[in-house]
């Protein structure tokens, strides 16, 4: 009988044992918990960089489309120049034909 009490009290001391590094190991993750606080914070950093980048793409690209907008406008009005030359032309040769007669 005093072994098995023997045991009992030996397991009960390992029980001990292994509540003690529970204890420990919830320590070490808290630890980690809170190393992660400022990589969490560093990633909300970097995500507002990530905004601010995008933000600034959007703003380029918005003056790009619109550049390309104004190129467009530029040929059109190239374009019609261009026709007016055309025109000017077409008058020029009705005069001549006009003073052949």
């Amino acid at each position: 009988m005093d072994s098995t009490n023997y045991d009992m009290h030996s397991d009960s001391f390992d029980m001990h044992s292994h509540t003690d590094n529970m204890d420990s190991l919830s320590n070490d993750i808290d630890s980690h918990t809170g190393d992660m606080d400022p990589l969490s914070y560093d990633m909300d950093f970097h995500t507002d960089d990530m905004d601010s980048h995008l933000t600034k793409w959007t703003n380029i690209l918005m003056i790009w489309t619109q550049t390309n907008e104004t190129d467009l406008y530029t040929n059109d009005i190239d374009s019609h120049v261009y026709e007016m030359d055309s025109h000017s032309e077409d008058m020029d040769s009705h005069e001549r034909d006009g003073l052949a007669c």
